[in-house]
């Protein structure tokens, strides 16, 4: 009878011991509280878009863009205007204009696309530097893909 007692009194030792606790943040959040001092979130919360209004600067407008990929310097117009609440980029090519959407990566940098004559389609990882200027990595794709530098002038 002693053995039993003491096994159960064990068993809910246990469970208390080892079980994890549940919590609710101040905003609400659900989170596990781990026996082992770690916690995690109930419900992952998922980082939302940042809105363009949250960029240190305003970009839009005319910006005059350069970049260089393997042996080929190029130099482009564009336009960064907000469409439905995002900014898109409006690449004046060679031949043909075409938008292309941007993403905010955070208040300071950018990411998009634009078409090269000789590359094909470039993606830009952009660095705002201050209302006038951006700066960062000009990559291309596919077979050959090749990474430059690129820098962008408000016009």
């Amino acid at each position: 009878m002693k053995k039993k007692l003491m096994l159960m009194a064990l068993l809910m030792t246990a469970t208390f011991i080892f079980s994890a606790i549940m919590a609710t943040t101040d905003d609400g959040r659900r989170v596990v509280l781990n026996s082992n001092g770690t916690w995690e979130w109930l419900n992952q919360p998922q980082p939302g878009p940042i809105p363009p209004t949250q960029l240190q600067y305003d970009i839009t407008g005319s910006w005059a863009i350069s970049f260089t990929v393997g042996i080929f310097d190029e130099s482009y117009n564009a336009e960064i205007f907000l469409e439905n609440g995002s900014y898109v980029l409006l690449w004046h090519g060679t031949f043909s204009d075409e938008k292309y959407p941007i993403t905010v990566v955070n208040n300071r940098e950018i990411k998009f696309q634009g078409k090269s004559f000789h590359n094909g389609i470039i993606s830009f990882d952009a660095t705002i530097r201050d209302l006038n200027n951006m700066q960062g990595v000009a990559s291309s794709s596919g077979t050959f893909a090749k990474t430059g530098t690129f820098k962008a002038i408000r016009k």
